[in-house]
């Protein structure tokens, strides 16, 4: 069900887009159970439920997703989520974390450094 996961994700990243949260984690849901290596399918699925206010439950992807890849884009999430949960500390971590891992785009490292500025004034 490899190629089956990835179009899971497309269809479930489509739905978000469109404004359809229930059906887009349920797509993205069964593009993890169909491929819990699918790095894109637990970021997708963890911003999908961040938007629906889901923040444990889109921790919950961001940590599977971090745990699986070395890219930026899931650990700056994961910070976002621990900001949204008051987790000062392990949020600037993950801010660090994040400007130190090589192929960061300019607007993502811009982000990344008012983040980081901001939870140090609440650490």
């Amino acid at each position: 069900m490899g190629h089956g996961c990835f179009l899971l994700c497309t269809l479930g990243l489509a739905c978000a887009e469109r404004k359809r949260p229930v059906e887009a984690e349920e797509l993205l849901s069964r593009a993890v159970a169909g491929n819990p290596q699918l790095v894109e399918a637990w970021t997708n699925r963890a911003a999908v439920r961040f938007e629906r206010g889901d923040t444990a439950g889109a921790l919950a992807d961001l940590d599977r997703a971090v745990a699986l890849s070395s890219e930026p884009v899931p650990r700056y999430n994961r910070g976002m989520a621990l900001v949204r949960l008051a987790r000062w500390d392990e949020a600037a971590h993950d801010f660090a974390e994040t400007l130190a891992r090589p192929g960061l785009d300019r607007a993502l490292r811009r982000d990344v450094r008012v983040e980081l500025a901001r939870v140090r004034k609440n650490c």
